[in-house]
């Protein structure tokens, strides 16, 4: 469940027709919503995960890195969820060396992450010589 304001936040800056770069929590926020949403988590990781965002958010953490760590893993399973969903009906097949290339992800995650989409009829394909 996506909350309201975030939503509502979310379509008033996509609605701009320049966004410039993020000055505050919320736009940094939004513009690795935006990322995530194409499937970018490079771009998502560098707006939440950078010098502004660390003085302001994540120093406030007692385990850090463990925290930042488990963003970036949430964040490249997200993207590559989003990224399938969106693009799958333009692929006829994708190797899995591929996905764990551009999403940095091992096979085994890799494989369950598709294996899940599959299995909950979120995507439509079957899994050949994976």
């Amino acid at each position: 469940m996506i909350s309201k304001q975030f939503h509502y936040q979310l379509r008033n800056s996509e609605k701009q027709a320049f966004v410039g770069p993020p000055d505050n929590m919320r736009e940094h926020v939004l513009a690795a919503a935006k990322a995530l949403k194409v499937g970018d988590w490079k771009k998502c990781i560098e707006y939440l995960i950078n010098p502004k965002m660390e003085l302001k958010v994540w120093n406030l953490f007692a385990q850090t890195e463990k925290v930042k760590d488990m963003l970036r893993a949430y964040a490249k399973k997200e993207s590559l969820r989003v990224y399938l969903f969106s693009y799958s009906q333009f692929y006829d097949n994708i190797s899995s060396e591929w996905i764990m290339d551009n999403f940095d992800m091992s096979f085994s995650s890799v494989h369950s992450e598709v294996s899940k989409m599959i299995i909950n009829e979120e995507l439509k394909a079957r899994v050949a010589n994976f």
